[in-house]
């Protein structure tokens, strides 16, 4: 939350927004690489399968996310202007609102939405309002990272600015939703409502969206509430799920575009291809629909730039024991299978470098080939092979038929599952910026995991390898101690248990010092004491050597 307590330079709202700022510092805010090291290819298989789904969260923003990410801060700013620049603009917006909320005013009670819909026109836009603000679109092929880059824009812009003078107020800059999977209208405000609570600690759903409540009320309070802290933006994703209930469609749209007249509220529609229809069918918000913000992005091209740099860039992250350089053979075979869409690519990319791990632990060798690729698409991708196949054909009707990838994912998981031997297994949040990730995960851990974390940080060893090895050490020894199992992970690090390719021959034995650590556990086992109970007597084990070490 931004604190904000002067407003003498710039509007009251404004005065703690982001600026446009240069496309390398948008870059920079978009970009989610993984973390990789070198070093964690001579970890073992099994670690190394789970470095791999690290890249379930890359992303490279291209020109086109850049261009977009310009657009919606300027989207977001003019969006602004037309409510004035003074605190006192706001205030009289709020003592209308109250006043015809009070009236039974704030919506027409006319029958131009059908007798048995809810009425959503407004009476007439608020005081002060010069409806500057507008909608945005963000349509396209499904898997080309929309959501994601709409995520990581929100991220750099605060969500909360709590004002301090000359008044006290929570102005909420940005709410994104999901659109309710059956279209609902009373479903959407119910999830604006909690969404509010959540972020101001408020109790809106309780006091606006109970079970008596109806939708044309619910409508108007969640008019009223958007009024009340000056929000900024509505972003609401999937849209497309509209078009499973027609009349709830035309309602929810032409609420919408109350929103957008009556108190200036910009409002950001993000969704499939498939949503084209809904947006056009409702004229009024389809002419709002072609400013700022707005954009339709298509799969790749074969030849396209920002596609090469991005599978470029891609390749890069290998942990294979041996590196596989990307050639055109490989390049051609990616693109065949996945027709241009960044997530199927992020996806089949993970995918074959854990067949491949998974041969190099039977004894062949790490390299990805073409033919790893194709397997791996035709076999565990198998779910979006008739996309794939519309796409080649180029014809528009079977890839609208097919341009729903939401069931991957569930697929994608339950692949991983097998490949990791984790039944339940779930991708990884994501990055550390995005609202409800490494924040709320740490302030649930327990004061030893806490402390296990940070070691095995220290050593240079991902959360997520770590983790698994914090797991294996208390699967192997039940009752190890926080001190113990952080002793076996400083002895994990730069000692690979990497099963051998071909067996060896057994080397001959090699007579042991005295003060060599096997003499020393085989001597403690003689007198009946423990390995680590061994080693600690000898001053090789233990909290302070722990330390002085690291």
């Amino acid at each position: 939350m931004t604190t904000c307590g002067n407003h003498a330079s710039g509007s009251f709202y404004t005065a703690g927004l982001p600026t446009v700022r240069a496309a390398a510092d948008l870059y920079a805010d978009l970009a989610v690489p993984p973390r990789w090291t070198e070093d964690e290819r001579n970890l073992d298989h099994c670690h190394r399968r789970i470095c791999v789904v690290r890249l379930s969260n890359y992303f490279k923003p291209g020109a086109r996310h850049i261009k977009f990410a310009e657009g919606f801060l300027m989207f977001l700013h003019k969006g602004y202007e037309g409510r004035g620049r003074l605190v006192t603009d706001h205030q009289r917006r709020i003592r209308e609102f109250a006043a015809e909320r009070a009236a039974g005013t704030l919506l027409d009670l006319s029958d131009e939405a059908g007798p048995h819909a809810p009425r959503v026109h407004m009476t007439r836009k608020a005081m002060g309002t010069n409806n500057s603000a507008s909608s945005a679109v963000l349509l396209g092929m499904a898997g080309m990272g929309k959501t994601l880059t709409t995520e990581e824009i929100l991220n750099g812009v605060p969500e909360v600015i709590e004002h301090t003078a000359p008044v006290t107020m929570k102005q909420v800059v940005w709410l994104k939703l999901d659109c309710p999977h059956k279209g609902s209208v009373r479903a959407l405000c119910i999830d604006f409502f909690a969404e509010m609570d959540r972020i101001l600690g408020t109790s809106y759903k309780r006091q606006y969206a109970s079970s008596r409540a109806t939708e044309e009320s619910m409508m108007s309070d969640m008019a009223l509430v958007a009024n009340l802290h000056a929000l900024g933006v509505l972003v609401i994703d999937e849209i497309q799920h509209l078009g499973r209930v027609r009349e709830d469609n035309d309602v929810l749209l032409k609420f919408l575009v109350t929103l957008i007249n009556k108190i200036g509220v910009p409002v950001l529609l993000v969704g499939t291809t498939a949503a084209t229809d809904i947006v056009r069918k409702t004229l009024r918000l389809g002419r709002r629909s072609v400013g700022l913000g707005s954009a339709s992005w298509d799969r790749y091209d074969r030849a396209d730039a920002d596609w090469n740099e991005f599978v470029d860039d891609l390749w890069s992250y290998q942990w294979t024991d041996v590196e596989t350089p990307l050639d055109d053979a490989l390049r051609e075979v990616f693109y065949d299978e996945t027709q241009g869409i960044v997530d199927l690519a992020v996806k089949l990319y993970i995918l074959a470098q854990m067949r491949a791990i998974r041969r190099g632990e039977s004894g062949g060798n790490e390299r990805i080939t073409p033919a790893i690729v194709r397997r791996v698409a035709s076999e565990d991708l198998a779910i979006v092979r008739p996309l794939i196949d519309a796409l080649r054909s180029g014809d528009r009707r079977r890839i609208e038929k097919y341009g729903d990838m939401s069931s991957l994912r569930d697929e994608f998981t339950k692949v991983l599952e097998a490949q990791l031997g984790r039944p339940g297994f779930a991708l990884p949040a994501p990055t550390p910026g995005h609202r409800g990730t490494r924040a709320e995960g740490e302030a649930e851990m327990s004061d030893d995991d806490r402390f296990l974390q940070q070691v095995f940080r220290q050593l240079g060893i991902g959360d997520d390898v770590g983790s698994r090895m914090v797991e294996d050490v208390r699967q192997d020894e039940p009752g190890a101690d926080v001190w113990r199992i952080a002793d076996l992970l400083r002895a994990d690090r730069g000692a690979p248990k990497r099963k051998p390719r071909i067996a060896a021959a057994k080397a001959p034995a090699v007579p042991m010092q005295a003060d060599d650590m096997r003499a020393i556990v085989a001597a403690g086992g003689a007198d009946g004491l423990s390995a680590y109970a061994s080693l600690a007597n000898a001053g090789l084990a233990g909290p302070q050597t722990f330390f002085r070490t690291v």
